[in-house]
């Protein structure tokens, strides 16, 4: 079940990427975050751009969301951070997710998503691979990828979330 993040999942979520920053080269940062600061971003985000969960048996086994976004002249670009579980890496969730956190971007009006990535993450680039994103520049250690949305092109209102969980997230706000 894919559902919009709650508070509670937050926890999980740091400490997957906690996990990944100290434990492989999958990020450029290589100490740990702070929970606390971890905790309020995401909350912060989360009010005006959609965060996913993955459940299995209700446990988390991954996440996907914009945590930031940005008017450029094609229309609004989202930024995404997608995570899963470390001992559920390559099962299919990061993909699941992310595919679905791409169609309700379209739905909120983004014309692009984009994702840096380091190219140490083999992982991270078939992930984007797989679900259509494409190399677009080097930036430094990172590589930008991205994913357009051609229907939004142009569009330049702020992306607002018409939601298909709405039942879950009433008022377009996440709970």
């Amino acid at each position: 079940m894919i559902r919009m993040l709650k508070d509670e999942d937050i926890f999980a979520a740091w400490w997957w990427l906690n996990w990944y920053t100290t434990h492989t080269r999958s990020f450029l940062r290589q100490e740990p975050l702070d929970n606390r600061v971890f905790t309020a971003a995401v909350k912060e985000a989360k009010a005006e751009m959609p965060w996913l969960v993955l459940l299995a048996e209700d446990v988390p086994c991954a996440l996907a969301g914009i945590y930031e976004r940005n008017l450029t002249e094609e229309g609004w670009s989202g930024s995404v951070l997608v995570c899963t579980a470390p001992d559920l890496r390559r099962q299919g969730y990061g993909r699941r997710i992310l595919k679905v956190l791409t169609e309700l971007a379209e739905k909120d009006g983004y014309a692009c998503l984009q994702a840096k990535i380091i190219p140490a993450n083999e992982a991270g680039l078939a992930l984007l691979k797989s679900c259509r994103y494409t190399e677009e520049t080097a930036e430094g250690d990172e590589i930008l990828y991205q994913y357009v949305i051609t229907a939004n092109a142009g569009r330049k209102d702020t992306p607002e979330n018409t939601d298909p969980y709405g039942t879950v997230r009433p008022g377009r706000v996440p709970v």
